[in-house]
């Protein structure tokens, strides 16, 4: 009776450790708590190799794989699921970031620029210097003043 006891302690405390830090929805994606993705991504951050475009080793495959090994290790979730997760935060870091420089284009105040809200922001900030600046190309093709070379 006893171990069964402290089986189910265990097994208890097991269950709070997981409540406290994982979420599963019904579809399989896992949730993490706020604490647990400021963890995320501090260790996402010390790993170049999978962020900073500018560093020889980005485009090396095996290493990145390493990489998300590691990290997924760390964590205790699979690869493909961490990545999605990674990938979601960027894309909301990169729309808050789109957000504050519309509203700065936009000729906004410096006291009306919108000021992101969502905790991530300032954690994924190490991303701007990865990011390149590219010349925008278009695909249409420039027309020469047709209608004033016309004769009416």
């Amino acid at each position: 009776m006893k171990k069964f006891l402290r089986e189910s302690f265990r097994s208890l405390n097991l269950q709070k450790f997981l409540a406290s830090h994982f979420s599963v929805d019904m579809s399989g994606d896992v949730e993490l708590s706020r604490e647990r993705i400021c963890e995320v991504i501090e260790s996402y951050r010390q790993k170049h190799i999978l962020w900073d475009i500018s560093r020889p080793d980005y485009k090396d495959r095996v290493k990145k794989s390493l990489a998300w090994s590691d990290l997924s290790e760390e964590f205790g979730l699979e690869t493909a699921i961490l990545q999605r997760k990674i990938q979601n935060l960027r894309c909301q870091w990169a729309a808050e970031k789109n957000k504050v420089e519309r509203s700065i284009r936009s000729g906004a105040s410096s006291t009306s620029v919108y000021k992101p809200k969502w905790f991530g922001y300032t954690l994924l900030n190490f991303l701007n210097d990865s990011l390149s600046v590219r010349q925008t190309r278009t695909s249409m093709v420039r027309l020469r003043n047709t209608f004033s070379s016309r004769k009416l």
